[in-house]
This record gives structure tokens, C-alpha cells and sequence, in this order.
């Protein structure tokens, strides 16, 4: 499934969709989305200036195309204070249409709505991949700010990953407030069970912790 995102390598010129004024603020962002039709696995195409999104349906498409290039833009002035310059290759994004393909496709679990792969050599992002299981109810509100803000993210850490805490922090904190109010309300009960890490913890995570301990960790 994945190997046809050669489709959309940068073979046509990009359509201009943002202006920042010298002090890196948005001027306007203008949301170009370019429908490309199907490929041969039967996926409808599309891509705006840094993405490019792979359907089963033009509609779905369209609606993650006319707002994707928004949320990259939000999450880079709140916390890069820039827009920043257009990335080198398109992040693929795949919007799987039930929870068997998803997980074939990403290797990702069904009972996970989204997830997103970035490939860094010699210090540079050099690919970047979402993949959204459409299925699920707050794919649009909470999951897709979630996953655009990894890819977001990835190379603004001087060559490497930003560290655990940062990363799933930062995606938590582009969720809508409700979404937000379910990890912090399960802090007591989680805070019987396991305890709370501390800060020292926290900060010395290099990858996520084992399974039992997940929902603290985002909480």
C-alpha cells in the first residue's frame, strides 16, 4: 500500500500557499489543494504545498487537504514562532477507511486512531508519514492536530528527534480541550496505581515507556 507515494514526488511545480513578512508571521495562507485523481491501487490524490494525502474517497480528501496546511501553520508560530520554509519532500498522509487495512498498512493497532513514521538521515527529515484510521469519531478535531504536529516538529531539534516528552507533549497540547480534560482527569487514579514520574524521569525518557505505563505518560 505504501509504495505508491512515489505518485506524488514533486513532479509538477507547487502552487504558492503561504507568505510570511520578514518577521515570520503569517501575511495569509491560501488553501491550494490540487485533486490528482486515482492512482492505480484505486486511492484518490491530492496534495497542497507540504502534503501530500492519499484517499478512498475525493471528499475525505478534500476535507483534510482545506485544513491540514492550517494546523502545520498554527503549530509552527506557537511554538517555532515562524511559518518556516516549505519542507524538501511532501509528507504522505493516508486516510484508511477501516481498522484491517490501517493496520496492515502502518502496523499500528486498531484500538490507536492515528500514528505517524519520520525518517531522519545525517540530521534532516528526509520522509515524513501520517496514517488516520477514518473510522474514528475525533479523527478530524483531535487526531489529525495530533499527527501534524509530530511531522511538525521533526528537524526543528538541531539534526535529531525532539525528545519523548517534548514531542508527545506538544501533539497533546494541539487537541481540543476536551480531549485534553480525559488524560488530566485520570491522574488521580493513575497516580494510586503507578505513581507520577518526575521530572527527572520525564526528562530522561528516550523512548515510550512499556505499555502499563502509556496513559500516565500522556496524562
Amino acid at each position: 500500500l505504501l509504495t505508491g507515494g512515489e505518485m506524488m514526488n514533486a513532479q509538477e511545480k507547487r502552487p504558492p500557499m503561504i507568505e510570511e513578512t520578514r518577521s515570520g508571521t503569517v501575511k495569509h495562507i491560501k488553501e491550494a489543494l490540487r485533486h490528482l485523481g486515482r492512482d492505480e491501487r484505486g486511492w484518490h490524490g491530492a496534495e497542497t504545498e507540504n502534503f501530500s494525502i492519499f484517499g478512498s474517497s475525493k471528499e475525505e480528501v478534500e476535507r483534510v487537504g482545506t485544513t491540514i496546511e492550517k494546523i502545520r501553520s498554527d503549530v509552527r508560530l506557537k511554538w517555532c514562532k515562524a511559518v518556516g520554509s516549505k519542507w524538501d519532500t511532501r509528507c504522505q498522509v493516508y486516510l484508511h477507511p477501516d481498522g484491517d487495512q490501517y493496520t496492515r498498512a502502518s502496523g499500528i493497532p486498531k484500538t490507536i486512531s492515528g500514528g505517524s513514521v519520520i525518517m531522519m538521515d545525517s540530521g534532516r527529515v528526509v520522509r515524513r508519514t501520517i496514517h488516520l484510521r477514518m473510522v474514528a469519531h475525533d479523527i478530524h478535531d483531535s487526531v489529525l492536530p495530533h499527527e501534524v504536529t509530530h511531522t511538525s516538529m521533526a528537524g526543528e531539534f538541531d539534526g535529531v528527534y525532539p525528545p519523548r516528552w517534548v514531542d508527545e507533549g506538544v501533539a497533546v497540547l494541539a487537541e481540543p480541550k476536551a480531549s485534553r480534560d480525559r488524560h488530566t482527569k485520570q491522574l488521580p487514579n493513575l497516580r494510586k496505581q503507578h505513581g507520577l514520574y518526575t521530572v527527572e524521569q520525564i526528562f530522561g525518557l528516550k523512548e515510550y515507556p512499556e505499555s502499563k505505563y502509556t496513559q500516565l505518560f500522556y496524562s
